[in-house]
């Protein structure tokens, strides 16, 4: 059995049902300076290391021609230099994997399905096991964008 217990599970519109149920309308103001060291503690939650993760990455902000500029720098490092590439972006248009990119393609329903359940069930296992960290207090569960970024 492995981290997924029901075959069922994995299934595009129950990921995408799950993930919107972690909306918090509620969610702090203030909750921004404590993004990082929150997910560092859910990252270490589901095994991954952020100095394990050997990766270049490139992060693109500002208010407008975000998703243009990511486009293009990911169509020249596959083009040109023959890179693998990964892109996430926000926000969607019309499903949710759309932000998900792997090598130029959006990762399929079955893939992000997987993905996500696989992310969800080892968070969920975690807080069951959770340590007497000052992180106890943290839901079992992030919010719908780092549930995503996760």
């Amino acid at each position: 059995m492995g981290i997924i217990s029901d075959v069922k599970k994995c299934d595009y519109q129950a990921a995408v049902s799950s993930l919107l149920s972690q909306i918090d309308p509620k969610m702090r103001v203030d909750a921004r300076e404590q993004t990082i060291p929150e997910m560092r503690e859910y990252m270490r939650r589901i095994g991954l290391s952020y100095t394990a993760l050997n990766y270049e990455v490139i992060h693109v902000t500002g208010t407008k021609g975000k998703g243009s500029v990511c486009a293009f720098t990911e169509a020249v490092l596959r083009n040109v230099h023959k890179a693998r590439t990964g892109m996430f972006t926000s926000p969607h248009l019309l499903h949710v994997n759309e932000r998900i990119r792997l090598d130029g393609k959006p990762i399929n329903n079955d893939e992000f399905a997987h993905a996500y359940f696989s992310v969800r069930d080892a968070l969920l296992t975690a807080s069951r096991e959770c340590e007497d960290n000052e992180f106890q207090s943290l839901p079992s569960l992030p919010g719908y964008f780092r549930m995503l970024t996760l």
